[in-house]
């Protein structure tokens, strides 16, 4: 029975095309998994989620000749 990595030498194209053939160990599959919760699971108060909507910016409309004032 041959490796996969024989397999792949013997190939060639494959080796240049993927790079390996041989997979990730789980060990480093598992510390990817493990790190993108933990960025989710961020909380932000009710004042950042208003400014990052525009809730607070100041409000504008057309006056007089076109120009905008502040309403």
């Amino acid at each position: 029975m041959k490796t996969m990595q024989r397999a792949c030498e013997e190939l060639g194209e494959n080796l240049r095309k993927f790079g390996t053939c041989l997979p990730k160990p789980k060990s480093i599959i598992n510390k990817e998994c493990c790190l993108k919760p933990s960025e989710k699971s961020q909380k932000l108060s009710k004042r950042d989620l208003e400014d990052l909507m525009g809730v607070n910016r100041p409000t504008y409309k057309r006056g007089r000749g076109g120009a905008f004032r502040q309403k």
